[in-house]
Order: C-alpha cells, then structure tokens, then sequence
C-alpha cells in the first residue's frame, strides 16, 4: 500500500467510521435541535479551519520524529472525527426536518 493511501485511509475512513460508531452507540450526546447543532458546526468551523494547523505545527514543534508524526495524526483525528460527528447531526436534523413537514 502507498503512504498516500495509508494517510487517506487513516484521516478519513477510521475517523468517519468512529464517529458513525459513536453516533449509533451514544445517541444521547446528539443535539435534539437545529439551534445545537449549528452551535456545533461553528465549532468545527472554528477548530478545524482556525485552531487545527497551530496545534500541529505545535506538536511538530515539541515532538520529534515518529513521536511528534504519531501526535499531529492522533490530533488530526480527532478533529476530523469530531467534524464527521457534526456532520452527521446535521444532516440527521435535516432528514428530521424534511420527513416532520410531509407528515
């Protein structure tokens, strides 16, 4: 396998997968209104396009080698894996929303 194929299937199908997981075994945590899960998806907005590339290069900084590789995955997984999460919520309120205005 290439490393760019390792590296897809490492930062998007495990992280999709964990948090189809957790949406299906925890459903508890999920927002029950579109006021939550836009809060969430601001969120998201705000660590992954603003907060996510300081705290790898910060990692790098304070890490070396396979150790410092291992924690900016580990913490590029977790964002991603959050970030599937709310998509998820989002588009389930949304199939809410649409099956509740044809009944």
């Amino acid at each position: 396998m290439s490393t760019l194929m390792e590296l897809t299937i490492v930062l998007l199908v495990c992280p999709a997968a964990l948090a189809a997981w957790v949406d299906a075994r925890y459903p508890s945590i999920r927002p029950t209104d579109l006021r939550r899960v836009a809060v969430h998806i601001g969120i998201t907005g705000l660590v992954a396009f603003l907060l996510l590339r300081p705290a790898l290069i910060g990692v790098g900084m304070l890490l070396h080698g396979n150790t410092g590789r291992a924690a900016m995955i580990t913490v590029a997984c977790v964002v991603i894996t959050y970030c599937a999460m709310v998509t998820m919520w989002a588009m389930r309120s949304a199939a809410e929303m649409a099956t509740t205005g044809r009944r």
